[in-house]
């Protein structure tokens, strides 16, 4: 019983909110100036539209560029903090249909940074630095500065 109060106790702990808004603030500032890089230098159609005019398999729900608008779209919402669940849901979502279209074009990172933004959706990474938590105060119910510590350690393990 003992060990069982204690590992209740380990994921019920709580940490300031803003290691998680700088790791969501973070994140979204690394992978969208990578992602518009690849704009700029020409290349997601190149890698995600199917043959003649790039190497990507015509699979999925999404095509290639459309998937590609809806991930700078989702990260440069997730980085404002902007219907950061959602938009986290739509990152994954839409990243996954990249790798499937060119899985060639992705490397284990992505997969890693995939598992990230999907643990971010889950916890309360909006609660500092964010539009939502704007909204929330101007709504009169204001986040709290505590979140739960799980998806902290959840991404150390990572």
């Amino acid at each position: 019983m003992k060990l069982w109060r204690a590992w209740v106790a380990l994921w019920d702990r709580r940490a300031p909110a803003t290691g998680l808004a700088v790791l969501r603030i973070a994140i979204a500032v690394v992978m969208l100036a990578d992602y518009v890089w690849l704009a700029k230098v020409g290349a997601v159609h190149a890698l995600w539209s199917p043959p003649p005019v790039g190497f990507g398999a015509p699979v999925g729900a999404l095509p290639g560029p459309l998937a590609y608008a809806l991930v700078v779209g989702a990260l440069a919402a997730i980085g404002l903090g902007a219907a950061t669940p959602l938009a986290c849901i739509v990152f994954v979502f839409a990243s996954a249909q990249l790798s499937a279209i060119a899985p060639d074009g992705e490397t284990g990172s992505d997969v890693l940074l995939r598992i990230i933004v999907a643990i971010l959706a889950l916890s309360r990474c909006n609660a500092q630095w964010s539009v939502d938590a704007w909204v929330m105060k101007k709504l009169g119910r204001p986040m709290r500065t505590e979140v739960p510590a799980w998806p902290r350690y959840l991404i150390m393990v990572q």
